[in-house]
Parts: structure tokens; C-alpha cells; sequence
């Protein structure tokens, strides 16, 4: 059976903002069925890194707010911090950051507090849904609490060729081990041919695995958590991925770690992704880009598989942008898999069909008409 998948179109005229037609959108996508009385509610977003400006924007996140506690639930925003250096790598940064983009407080009526507590060490862990692996390591604010609302910029990705409400969720609510284990598979390599030795990558390794080797960057396979960030701070395009065996099963573990945070929350979780500046990188880059494609709209339900690939064909079905890193897709192309060609996002939607979380089977249900 198709899930429903609500929908507020960005491209229609109207003479009501977008902002006043959200809210109804949410309540009849049923956001009301997750939020009972008293619930410690998580409202989980990227706050995005200094420089990058296509995250989410504050009012819609303050919207949610009082929704939440409209509906009798206690709302606090939340994100967790970084593997790699940065503005987000310690609970301290993350809140300044928060802040001064407009996540906190007086500017959202709701507190801000670090998922994963000052150091990213403050972990709830849980058996993994997958038989033989590891524990999985949830970030603490998120996963001790009575529910959740999944709010994810729709943008591309390095590794997993999109982030939606999976790679929220599933990477963004782990703890600094659960990250560890995520990124493991993506080890980076240096190609020698193309590298300069500017040590530009220097800067954005957190624990020093990149060292200058007779004017050539050199990654230590043994020290390099796989964080990925490396590969776009080279402006030669010199460091690449194996990504024979990469993409693939950091997407599939980034829906291990999703799938146990929805059982550990027994189900209580309501995904909205924003299909606004689709830019081609994620969030954690201190610059975006030219997005993809016009921005197309708001998209709400219960099945985080469902609002995935629905966002995911609505981008494939717009039009590209001129300038932007997909203008020579084809209409109906992938664009993800335009930029990052060795890469399929479809993989996280698969394993998370497979491990239950929903179904890839949608049906979009436009809540604004024209007027």
C-alpha cells in the first residue's frame, strides 16, 4: 500500500506566504497522532555550518514550536555535533552556531540543546537492528526523548548522493561513536597526479590523518575516521573515495542507526523535508552553492521512506538550473547521480523498505491549490 505524502507547493501563485499554509499542512498530514500530552519532544534540524546558507529558516522551524506545544507536547530544537573540525564540533560551538543562525530562544520560542552533550560522548545505546552488528550509539537528547520531529534540508551528498529525513535521522541523531561507525567504510584516498600539496585538506581533518609526503598529500588509512570532508576542500578534485565499497554501506548503516532510533522512540516520529535551496553538498560545508533547482516545496508524513522519494522525484522531474552543478541533467535525470556518478541514493531507500521504516510506494497529496 502507498503512503501519503502531503505536500505544499512552492511554484503555485498565492496570496497567503508560505508560512501560514505550513502549519495547516502539518496538521492534516497528522502530526497531531505523534504529540501526546506532555511529550518531550526533539524537533531534530541542521543548524548548517557558518558560510553555508541553504539550511532551514528559522520561522518554519519556531512554526513547528508552537504546533508542538499547541498540541500539549514540550519542544526543544536539537542537532549533534561533528567528526571533523569546524563550527558544530563541540556542544559549546554547535550552540553559538545555533544561535547565530537564528535556532534559539527568544528567535524559535523553544531551547536549543546539543543531542550528543558538550564532548558528542553522551550516548542512549541500543542493540542494532541488524543481526550481528554492533550496538548503535543514539545521541542522548534524542533518543531519551518521549518523540520526535525529523525537519531535513533536501540537498545533496557526497557519499549518499541525497540528504533527507534517513540521513537526519540516521546520521545526524548518532553520537560520535555511532559517526565513527558510519564513516568507516568511506576511506579517501589521494590521487598523487592531480595533487599539488596546497594542504588545504590539512584543515579539515579532525584527528590528523593527512600529513604533506614530498609535496603530496598523504592519507593514513589507520587514523582516518572516513568523515568525507576532505573531498570537497581539495580544489584540484585530487581525493577521492573506493567507492566500490563506500556509498553503499555508509547508506545502508546511516538506515541501521535510523531504523533503531525510530524502534527506540516506538514510532512516535513525523518527517517533514524542505525542498528549498537543493543544493548540490551538505549542510556541514561553510558554502552551498547554486541549488539544483527552483525551490519546489514542503513535504510531511509519517513514512520516512515515502517523503525521501517523493522529494527525490519531484527534483528529478524540475527542471535544472542554469549554473548550478546539475545544469546539463536531462529533465527526469537523476541529478544527485548526475553530480556524483558513482553513487546511488536509491540504496538507503531499499534498505530502509527492508528494515520496515516504510515503503518507497507513495501517493502525494497537494494540501494548496492555486489563489
Amino acid at each position: 500500500m502507498a503512503s501519503r505524502v502531503h505536500f505544499l507547493s512552492l511554484t503555485q501563485s498565492r496570496r497567503k506566504s508560505s508560512l501560514a499554509l505550513f502549519v495547516p499542512m502539518l496538521k492534516a498530514a497528522g502530526l497531531e497522532r505523534v504529540i501526546g500530552e506532555g511529550d518531550i519532544t526533539a524537533l531534530k534540524l541542521h543548524v548548517g555550518e557558518p558560510g553555508n546558507l541553504a539550511y532551514i529558516r528559522p520561522p518554519y522551524a519556531e512554526a513547528v514550536v508552537n504546533l508542538v506545544r499547541e498540541l500539549g507536547g514540550k519542544p526543544f530544537l536539537t542537532d549533534s555535533t561533528t567528526l571533523y573540525t569546524g563550527r558544530r564540533r563541540n556542544g559549546l560551538d554547535l550552540m553559538r552556531t545555533a544561535e547565530r543562525h537564528g535556532f534559539a530562544g527568544v528567535n524559535v520560542g523553544a531551547p536549543f540543546l546539543p543531542a550528543d552533550g558538550l564532548k558528542g560522548d553522551e550516548a542512549v545505546t541500543v542493540p542494532s537492528p541488524v543481526e550481528g552488528n554492533p550496538p548503535v550509539h543514539l545521541a542522548a537528547a534524542v533518543a531519551k526523548s518521549d518523540a520526535l520531529v525529523c525537519l531535513s534540508h533536501f540537498k545533496g551528498h557526497e557519499v549518499t548522493g541525497f540528504g533527507g529525513a534517513l540521513k537526519n535521522m540516521g546520521m545526524g541523531c548518532a553520537a560520535k561513536a555511532g559517526k565513527f561507525y558510519l564513516h568507516n567504510q568511506s576511506k579517501p584516498f589521494v590521487d598523487s597526479k592531480r595533487c599539488t600539496g596546497c594542504g588545504r585538506c590539512l584543515e579539515w581533518c579532525a584527528v590528523g590523518a593527512i600529513q604533506i609526503e614530498d609535496g603530496t598529500a598523504a592519507i593514513l588509512e589507520t587514523s582516518c575516521t572516513g568523515c568525507a570532508h576532505c573531498l570537497l576542500s581539495c580544489p584540484e578534485n585530487a581525493i577521492r573515495f573506493k567507492w566500490d565499497r563506500a556509498p553503499a554501506e555508509v547508506q545502508r548503516r546511516i538506515v541501521e542507526y535510523a531504523a533503531a532510533l525510530v524502534k527506540t522512540l516506538g514510532g512516535k516520529v513525523f518527517y517533514v523535508n524542505f525542498v528549498t535551496d537543493v543544493s548540490p553538498a551538505c549542510d556541514c560545508y561553510p558554502f552551498n552553492g547554486p541549488p539544483l533547482v527552483a525551490d519546489l516545496g514542503i513535504l510531511a508524513g509519517d513514512d520516512p521512506v515515502a517523503v525521501d522519494a517523493a522529494c527525490w522525484r519531484l527534483v528529478n522531474e524540475a527542471p535544472a538550473l542554469p549554473g548550478s552543478a546539475a545544469e546539463d541533467a536531462e529533465l527526469g535525470e537523476d541529478k544527485f547521480r548526475h553530480i556524483y556518478r558513482d553513487v546511488d541514493p536509491g540504496v538507503q531507500l531499499v534498505e530502509a523498505q527492508r528494515l520496515g521504516l516504510g515503503t518507497t510506494a507513495f501517493e502525494i497529496v497537494q494540501e494548496v491549490g492555486r489563489g
